[in-house]
């Protein structure tokens, strides 16, 4: 239940599960996007630098974009994988095919 997380397990759930109690594989796709977002932003999350109430605004479906220093390739993967519906992320933090970032291989 949510009065037994901390705040930095808060900071990085689901919507799914921060309403719900209720995970799946997308929950963490969410928290990987949260991730690579914070490593993309230099340790910022989404929302942080424009409001006090940045988890609430990630947990009422406010759209999440990329941050610029992601650059196109990684900003669409961490764009999905923080829609708020978990039907609209990747299906699984596994990744689903082959591609490239930054012109290598993956």
């Amino acid at each position: 239940k949510k009065s037994d997380w901390g705040e930095k397990e808060l900071a990085y759930i689901a919507p799914e599960i921060y309403w719900n109690n209720k995970a799946c594989p997308q929950s963490d796709v969410y928290s990987l996007g949260l991730l690579l977002y914070y490593g993309a932003s230099a340790g910022k999350l989404p929302f942080e630098n424009e409001s006090d109430n940045a988890q609430l605004m990630r947990m009422s479906g406010k759209t999440v974009y990329a941050p610029a220093a992601a650059g196109t390739q990684l900003g669409n993967i961490i764009e999905k994988a923080l829609r708020f519906k978990e039907s609209e992320r990747y299906r699984s933090a596994l990744f689903e095919g082959r591609g490239k970032i930054g012109g290598r291989d993956f």
